[in-house]
Parts: structure tokens; C-alpha cells; sequence
């Protein structure tokens, strides 16, 4: 429905007068009746109702013809109406209620009054199920049904002077979604079956799933926009929990949708409380008006519910909609598609922001690649620790044949773009399109700072998760854990750290009990998400073994970082002190003797020179031997006297 013109409101208005001057001069002649001023006064309504007759091409579309109609409405159920909303727009109309009242102190409609004045009366008109009292149009203020004021809805007046908001109620529990952009194909395309699906008169209530939020929205609202719908946003946390108050939200809502064309959409959240699905799925279903329900999963339940999923655009589509919305003004950021389009797989809507967001910075502050970066960082915060990418490939001691497979990772994750689809040679489906990788190998031998050289390589962010704290031991927790962190990570910009991978693979492919059989699942689950997942995701390790072979052979990357031998353990000694703290009276062949991992090395250099700043030296061997004696107290070793034999 377009929005009603100038030229309709100002004929609204003129036929509302009309309706108006009827009510007022049926109101006259009851006080005058039997009177000597009864035939003048039946002269004035006569004119009255000439006046409503000359506006009858019009009186379908004013807003009491709508209301008429829609609510089917008696034409004393209409004029009651009128009489309500008198009292509120007329003082003559307020004055003479007051005065058939009997001298009432002020004007107020009343069944009583209705019943004295208007035409055609009938006692149902106020009944509960009635249109007036039904819809909620009407509000009778007291016990006795004839003499208690009768008051009219404030959205409903609101509705007969022509005013478009919506009701103060569902305001408070909703938002109108705006216009938006083109959409790209294959939303487009969920926009038609929606279209198709209304079309056919039967249809109320269709499901939107998938990982964008925003794209669902997008989509309803360019579904809404095309059938001239009005479209709002409502949050399912918002449902009351009141089931009485949650029938009059859903009557209040079909009220609105009578009076105006009109789509809602209910989003359920990741984060909402328990049951808030189950409520949205109950409401929609018991709402007789149109409805989109939006969310990230399926909703069981609903037989018969239509669900459309939506995925995040195309690698095609995600390149066309960044040409868009970098404009022609932003050749230097184009240059860097290829590289933001291999690493982040990102929404119509978020696309479109950081588009805005450049062009409204005229090549000022952050670059295309920092704002795509920038989107995971509030998702992730409160599901992931965020590490410091500092290390870099010199800083990183691993054999040869190791560094060469973690140069491989670095590749596939910056090339993906160009041989999955430039190349077109991206496996089908969404498998497989993901890197991942299995550090194994004994603490401190290098795991975690090679997921911070890829990192910082990369650059991107470096997100640790501790999976011995997202497994549960409640069935679906698990993979409820691992899906918010995915869905949190799935634009990309990040590189996922799974730490402590022993907590939950084993051999565990042999199902004896029903733990076996769900854990199963758990890791079914996190292989399946690692390997859609958009971004780079590394498990690490301690011991491989642990890992049954059926679920490694998922894995694209499995790399051993073995004990140092001696000689990668002096390269780790020369960089473990920088220049300026002095180490040139260090014997670094000596320092290699000791037989520990690259983290024990880092530590020990690292309390050798607190030692050493301490006493106000530069780093020397006996610092290092204190703090070495420390470290290995620690471990429960003696330093053996091999390992520091030639130090003095």
C-alpha cells in the first residue's frame, strides 16, 4: 500500500468532519426530542447525513471505510465508534454526551448514550467477541456494560485522523527495518519464493535460516517492500513471558495488520534465554498475519512451516557487492579484493557498512583489510582469548621440513580465492574449503608460536580456545559451545587455536556406551565446522597418538613439532636474548647441552635476565644457571652436570 497522499488526508479529514457532524447532530436531537426545537435539529442532521452522502465515492477509502471493512463493522458499530472518538476531537460532542449523561461533569461516550442517539442500535455491539471490544478498538472503564464510559484505543484514533504509527505497545517491543540495497542473486531469489509463497493466499508464516543475522533481515524486508508491506522488527527475548500478555501482543499485532499492510519479522538470537524459539514458533503460528521468522537454525516443530535457508553470498557475489560499495573512488582498496575476498566470507550487510564506512572517510583511517579484520573482534571477545601475534618465521626454531608445511598453510589460506574461484576449484559443497591443522608434539616445542607466526603472517587475529573448558559433559552443550565460537568467527579475519585437543579426541571410534557415541559426535561436529569454516582453525596436541586415525585423516595439515635436537636448540639460545641486554660472554654451544624444549629456554633466558638487571650485571652464564636450577626444580629434574659441564 503506498503511503496515503496530501490530497488523501486532506479528503479524510473532510470526510471524518462529515462522519463527525452526524454523530453530533444525532447526539442534539436526542436532548431535543418531543421538544420545540426537534424539527430544526432533524433539519440539521438531515444536512449532516447530505454532507456524508456527497463524500460516498470517497467513504471506502477513508480510514473509517477501512476500519469498516476490515473489522466488519455494523454501521451502528461505526457510528459508535465516531461517537467515541468525538468525545476526544469535539468539545460540542463532549458537552452533549455530558448532557444526556445527565449533567455528568464531563463528556464521556457510553453504551447508554449510543443506544439514546445513534441509528439502528443493537446490544451485541459491545459484547467481548465483537469487533470493538475483540480488536480492543474500544475500552469499556467500568462494571455495568450500558452506563460505564466507553473509551476509544489511542492507535485506533490515531488510525481515523490518518496517523501511520504504529501502537505505543508494540513500539516498545519492536523497530521498523529501512529500505535496502540491491541484494545479490541468490537472495534475491529467496526474496521471490517468499513472494511466491504469500501469493498464494495461504501462507502466513515462513522460516529464514542461516549464519547472517542481517541478511535475513535484508531479505524480509525486501520481501515486505515488494508486496507494499510495512515491515518490523521484533526480537524473540522481547515475547512476553506472560501468556496472557502474549495473546494480547498477538491480537494487538493482527490488529495492526488489519489496519495497514504489514510484515513481521521475529528474530530469534544466539544469546537468548531458553525457550525463546519455542515461544517465537508459538506466537507466529497462533498470529493470523504475516510473518518471517528469522533464525540461525532450524526450528523444529511448525509441520509444515516453510523454511528458506540463506547463505552468505557467493564468492562472485561477494566480489560484485564490494565493487558496488567501494564506488569508483576506491581503486586503492580495490587492489586489495583479491586478498580481503580469500579471507573473509562476509554478508550483503556487512559489506555494505564497511563500503560506508570507507567512502564516508575519504581514504582516511583504517584500510578495507582493518575493517573486515575488525568485524570478529566484538563476537569473539567474551568466547575466545585473544593472543598477540608478535612472533614472526625468524623467531620461529622448527626443523626445515616443518617450517616448509607451515609456509604450505600460509599459501592456502591467502591463495583460496584465486584456485577456488578463479581457478574453479573449490570442492563441492562447503566441505573441505577450510584449512585445518593438527599441531602435535611435547609442551614448549612450538605449537602456539606457530599459530602466531601464521597469524601475523596472514595478518589476522589469533583467538585460543581452551577446549577442555567447552567440553561438557551434558549431552549438546559441546556443540553448542563450538557452534557459538564458529558462528562468532565465521566472517573470518581470525585464526581459531584449539587448544588441549586431547580433552576431547581419543580413541574413541570403538562405541561401547552412549559417552562414546556422543562424544563422537562432538568431534563429528567440530571436524564438520573446522572444515567449513572460512577461516584458518588449528587443534593442537600433545601426543597424536591419543588421536584416532579416522578422525585425523580429516584433518588437511598434520604436523609434529619433534624435541629440538642440539643444534636447534642453540639457534633458539641466539635469539632468546636481544642485543641490548648484553649476552656477548655467552657460550651458546654450551647453553645447548641442556636438554629442554623451546618454552624452557624462553623462561630461563627471560629469569637469567631479571637476575641479572637485579644486580645490575649484563646477562652472564652463572644468571643463566640460576634461573636454569629454578626451571628444572620446577619440572622435578636435576640439572645434571653433563648439561652444564664447560659453563665456567
Amino acid at each position: 500500500m503506498a503511503a496515503p497522499t496530501t490530497d488523501w488526508h486532506a479528503r479524510n479529514q473532510a470526510y471524518l468532519a462529515s462522519c463527525l457532524a452526524t454523530v453530533r447532530a444525532r447526539l442534539a436531537l436526542a436532548l431535543v426530542r418531543g421538544g420545540d426545537k426537534e424539527t430544526e435539529t432533524e433539519e440539521t442532521l438531515t444536512e449532516a447525513l447530505a454532507a456524508r452522502r456527497a463524500q460516498a465515492d470517497f467513504a471506502p477509502a477513508s480510514a473509517i471505510g477501512r476500519l469498516t471493512q476490515a473489522f466488519d463493522l455494523t454501521d451502528f458499530e461505526a457510528e459508535l465508534l465516531v461517537l467515541c472518538a468525538g468525545v476526544e476531537l469535539d468539545p460540542e460532542i463532549a458537552r452533549l454526551t455530558a448532557q444526556i449523561r445527565s449533567g455528568a461533569d464531563r463528556g464521556e461516550a457510553s453504551f447508554a448514550v449510543a443506544l439514546s442517539a445513534l441509528a439502528d442500535p443493537h446490544w451485541s455491539a459491545i459484547s467481548p467477541g465483537r469487533p470493538l471490544r475483540y480488536w480492543r478498538c474500544l475500552q469499556l472503564q467500568g462494571p455495568s456494560a450500558v452506563r460505564s464510559s466507553l473509551q476509544i484505543d489511542e492507535r485506533t484514533l490515531s488510525f481515523l485522523l490518518g496517523i501511520a504509527d504504529l501502537d505505543s505497545r508494540l513500539i516498545e517491543r519492536s523497530q521498523p527495518l529501512e529500505r535496502v540495497a540491491a541484494l545479490p542473486p541468490s537472495q534475491t531469489r529467496k526474496v521471490r519464493a517468499i513472494l511466491d509463497a504469500w501469493q498464494d493466499g495461504t501462507t502466513r508464516v515462513i522460516g529464514l535460516d542461516g549464519p547472517n543475522a542481517e541478511d535475513r533481515r535484508r531479505i524480509g524486508q525486501r520481501a515486505a517492500e515488494e508486496a507494499s508491506l510495512a515491515c518490523h522488527l521484533m526480537s524473540a527475548a522481547n515475547l512476553p513471558a506472560d501468556p496472557a500478555e502474549r495473546t494480547l501482543l498477538q491480537r494487538l499485532w493482527e490488529r495492526e495488520s488489519m489496519m495497514r499492510p504489514l510484515c513481521l519479522v521475529i528474530e530469534i538470537g544466539e544469546q537468548d534465554p531458553e525457550g525463546s524459539a519455542r515461544s517465537a514458533l508459538d506466537f507466529a503460528l497462533g498470529c493470523h498475519c504475516r510473518i518471517l521468522l528469522s533464525a540461525r537454525e532450524r526450528l523444529s516443530g511448525g509441520s509444515g512451516l516453510p523454511w528458506h535457508a540463506v547463505a552468505t553470498p557467493s564468492a562472485e557475489e561477494q566480489e560484485s557487492l564490494w565493487r558496488r560499495a567501494l564506488g569508483k573512488k576506491s581503486n586503492g582498496e580495490a587492489r586489495a579484493l583479491p586478498s580481503v575476498l580469500s579471507q573473509f566470507d562476509l554478508g550483503a550487510a556487512d559489506i555494505d557498512r564497511i563500503g560506508q564506512s570507507l567512502q564516508r572517510g575519504n581514504g582516511k583511517g583504517p584500510s578495507l583489510w582493518q575493517r573486515c579484520r575488525g568485524l570478529a573482534e566484538p563476537r569473539l571477545a567474551a568466547l575466545a582469548e585473544r593472543l598477540p601475534a608478535i612472533a614472526d618465521w625468524d623467531d620461529l626454531i622448527v626443523p626445515e621440513r616443518e617450517q616448509e608445511a607451515l609456509r604450505q598453510i600460509a599459501a592456502q589460506v591467502r591463495n583460496r580465492f584465486t584456485v577456488y574461484h578463479r581457478w574453479a576449484m573449490a570442492p563441492a559443497g562447503a566441505r573441505g574449503r577450510g584449512v585445518t591443522a593438527l599441531f602435535s608434539g611435547p609442551s614448549g616445542t612450538g605449537k602456539t608460536m606457530a599459530a602466531e607466526v601464521l597469524a601475523r603472517d596472514l595478518d589476522l587475529d589469533l583467538y585460543r580456545v581452551d577446549l577442555s573448558a567447552v567440553v561438557s559433559k551434558y549431552i549438546g552443550e559441546t556443540e553448542k559451545n563450538l557452534r557459538r565460537i564458529f558462528d562468532a568467527a565465521e566472517g573470518g579475519g581470525v585464526v581459531l587455536l584449539f587448544d588441549e585437543a586431547d580433552a576431547l579426541f581419543g580413541e574413541r571410534s570403538q562405541v561401547s556406551d552412549s559417552h562414546d557415541r556422543y562424544a563422537n559426535i562432538e568431534i563429528a561436529y567440530l571436524l564438520q565446522r573446522m572444515e567449513s569454516f572460512s577461516g584458518l582453525s588449528i587443534l593442537t596436541s600433545n601426543i597424536r597418538d591419543a588421536i584416532d586415525q579416522a578422525f585425523l585423516r580429516r584433518l588437511r595439515f598434520l604436523i609434529d613439532f619433534p624435541f629440538p635436537d642440539r643444534e636447534l636448540r642453540r639457534a633458539i639460545w641466539e635469539r632468546a636474548f636481544p642485543t641490548q641486554a648484553g649476552p656477548e660472554t655467552l657460550n651458546y654451544q654450551r647453553l645447548a647441552q641442556m636438554n629442554v624444549a623451546g618454552g624452557t629456554i624462553r623462561n630461563i633466558a627471560l629469569n637469567a635476565a631479571f637476575i641479572a638487571a637485579d644486580q645490575g650485571d649484563a646477562i652472564a652464564m652463572e644468571h643463566i644457571y640460576r634461573a636454569a636450577a629454578y626451571e628444572y626444580a620446577k619440572m622435578d629434574r636435576p640439572l645434571s652436570p653433563a648439561e652444564t659441564e664447560g659453563w665456567s
